[in-house]
C-alpha cells in the first residue's frame, strides 16, 4: 500500500481517526486480495469521495465503487466471483420455524441476478457503478419476452429482493442469509461465527492470516492454538446457524 494512501484516506473520510484506520485495515486486505469486496459504514462519505480516494491513489483501475440503493461496497474487479462459488443460501424468513437451505427457485434467482450484476460491474469502464438490484432482477427475468411485464414492475416497487443475500455473495461468504419478509427466525438460535484476520499485515512484505472459530454463548475454540484471540484483528467474518452445521 503506498504511503500516500494513508494521508488521502485521512484527508477524505469524514469520520473519526479510529474509523479511518479501520477502513485502511480492510482496504489493505482488499488490495492484498484477501477480501473480494468491502461493505463498510462510510458515514457521511459519499460514493464520489470514495471514487476520489481510489483515483488519487491509482487503484481505480482495479477497485470499483459500487452503489446498491443506499449502500456502497468496494469491489475488487480482478476477483473471480462466479467460478467455483456456490454458497449455501439460508432461508431465515420470519415465517419459518427454523432457518433452512433456500429452495431451488430462490437459489436460481439470486445466482442469476448476482451473475448479471458482477458482469455489469466488471465490464463497466467507470470507477463508480450505480446498480439497482431490484430492477436488475426484472431485466433478467424479462429477457425471454423482451419486455418489462407488469409483475416485474410490481416487484420493483415492492423492493422485495433481499439485499442481505446480494451483499453476502459479493463478499463471497460460504453462507448467505435470505429472508422473504421483514425480520427473521434467528432469535434465540446459537450461531457459529468464523472470523478471518491478521496479527500483522505489512503490504507486499509479510502477511500472517489466521482464523478464529467460535460459538456464540460458549467458550472460544481456536483453529490456531498458538495465537491468542486478543491478537486477532478480523478483516472479515460470517456466521451460520449451528443446527445447520455437521459435527
Amino acid at each position: 500500500m503506498p504511503s500516500n494512501l494513508h494521508s488521502i484516506v485521512h484527508r477524505t473520510l469524514k469520520t473519526s481517526r479510529q474509523r479511518k484506520d479501520d477502513f485502511l485495515f480492510v482496504l489493505e486486505a482488499l488490495l492484498a486480495h484477501l477480501k473480494p469486496a468491502i461493505l463498510f459504514d462510510f458515514c457521511s462519505t459519499s460514493p464520489s469521495q470514495l471514487q476520489h480516494i481510489l483515483q488519487e491513489s491509482g487503484y481505480d483501475d482495479v477497485i470499483k465503487v459500487v452503489k446498491l440503493l443506499d449502500d456502497v461496497i468496494l469491489v475488487d474487479t480482478s476477483h473471480d466471483f462466479i467460478s467455483n462459488y456456490s454458497p449455501m443460501i439460508i432461508d431465515c424468513s420470519r415465517s419459518r420455524t427454523v432457518p433452512q437451505p433456500a429452495d431451488t427457485a430462490i437459489r436460481d434467482i439470486y445466482t442469476r441476478v448476482f451473475t448479471d450484476m458482477v458482469s455489469v460491474v466488471q465490464s463497466s469502464g467507470e470507477s463508480l457503478v450505480d446498480l439497482d438490484p431490484r430492477c436488475q432482477e426484472c431485466d433478467t427475468r424479462c429477457q425471454e419476452c423482451d419486455t418489462r411485464c407488469q409483475e416485474c414492475d410490481t416487484r420493483c416497487q415492492q423492493g422485495d429482493l433481499c439485499l442481505t443475500t446480494i451483499f453476502g455473495m459479493f463478499l463471497q461468504y460460504p453462507f448467505v442469509y435470505y429472508t422473504s419478509d421483514d425480520g427473521n427466525c434467528l432469535a434465540g438460535l446459537e450461531l457459529v461465527v468464523v472470523e478471518l484476520g491478521s496479527h500483522k499485515m505489512v503490504s507486499s512484505v509479510q502477511k500472517t492470516v489466521s482464523s478464529d472459530h467460535k460459538t456464540l454463548s460458549s467458550n472460544q475454540r481456536k483453529l490456531s492454538p498458538s495465537v491468542e484471540r486478543s491478537d486477532l484483528r478480523p478483516f472479515t467474518s460470517f456466521s451460520v446457524p449451528k443446527l445447520l452445521c455437521s459435527d
